[in-house]
């Protein structure tokens, strides 16, 4: 009875250290989140400040006399603020870092991949096959493409009640598209930031070409046909730029057949689109989730300026 009496005791503290560690660890995270949220507040603010201020959005090296004021743009560069005796940082990207795959001609903006294909049988055998699949998922008709799947082969499949048959709705959903393994890329957090965000219902985006400083190097090497060496010279080059070591004309000085090839398909201007993306710094070691915030700005000062796009807590 004893041995019992002490095995049911050893239990029940077990299991209250447990439940006390649960319920620390979900309250960090639930603080975490709102200390974010208050850095991206921050920093929403700042940022449009520093549009009013500086209304050239080109990352570009700065006098002594700028240097003395710290600059909010979208360089992709880490931020930190204090919220609470709590380190939070918080990183600005342009919203326009990815292709864009919004309207009834999804297709076309995997035409830049025609370059690589030729170097990579797989990509190439497949490549037909996933677009014609895009296309017949976003056009309005049953008509089939030669290499495209409609309603009764996705029936087939178990995945009724697709196709949607109409523009993409979230990015997400190209990863329902048999086939797109092969060209989507999730980043290390599994977001697809190669790809923009595609407006929710009455909200605009304007894409253009893709920020330059905010593209993932994978973007950069397959639109521009880099091979890795270069990739490597042109990563270390953008370093240079956003740590304001050189100005963007110093830095590609020796090499301009790289910097024109670039300036056709990516810009060197951030757009009025930002995505911040706000976590406890590691150096807290404390449980914490990640925000997510992408919005457009004016120039103007004032909260009707603010148009939020994405707010997502992972």
């Amino acid at each position: 009875m004893l041995a019992t009496f002490m095995l049911l005791t050893a239990v029940i503290v077990a299991l209250s250290q447990t439940q006390r560690y649960t319920v620390s660890t979900s309250t960090q995270l639930g603080d975490s989140v709102y200390r974010s949220e208050s850095a991206v507040n921050r920093t929403i603010w700042l940022l449009m400040n520093d549009r009013a201020v500086f209304p050239d959005r080109t990352l570009k090296k700065e006098s002594e006399q700028l240097l003395r004021r710290e600059r909010f743009q979208a360089d992709g560069q880490p931020r930190f603020f204090l919220v609470d005796e709590t380190a939070v940082e918080v990183v600005i990207r342009d919203m326009n870092a990815g292709i864009t795959l919004s309207g009834y001609n999804p297709g076309a903006a995997f035409n830049f991949l025609t370059a690589r294909l030729n170097d990579n049988p797989t990509l190439k055998q497949h490549f037909d096959p996933f677009r014609d699949r895009l296309m017949d998922y976003t056009d309005s008709d049953e008509l089939l493409r030669p290499n495209g799947m409609e309603r009764a082969d996705y029936e087939t499949m178990k995945l009724r009640p697709l196709p949607r048959n109409a523009p993409l709705q979230f990015r997400e959903e190209i990863l329902w598209i048999p086939g797109s393994e092969y060209f989507i890329r999730p980043d290390s957090g599994g977001r697809l930031t190669d790809i923009n965000l595609i407006p929710p219902r009455g909200l605009r985006f304007t894409a253009g070409r893709p920020h330059f400083f905010s593209a993932s190097l994978e973007l950069l090497q397959d639109k521009c046909d880099f091979t890795d060496r270069e990739l490597e010279n042109i990563a270390e080059l953008r370093q240079r730029i956003v740590a304001g070591e050189s100005s963007i004309e110093e830095a590609f000085s020796h090499y301009p057949l790289w910097y024109e090839t670039l300036k056709k398909q990516f810009s060197f201007t951030e757009s009025a689109y930002y995505t911040l993306e706000a976590k406890i710094s590691p150096q807290e070691k404390i449980p914490s989730r990640r925000l997510l915030v992408s919005l457009r700005l004016s120039s103007a000062l004032g909260e009707q300026n603010i148009q939020f796009y994405e707010w997502i807590i992972l």
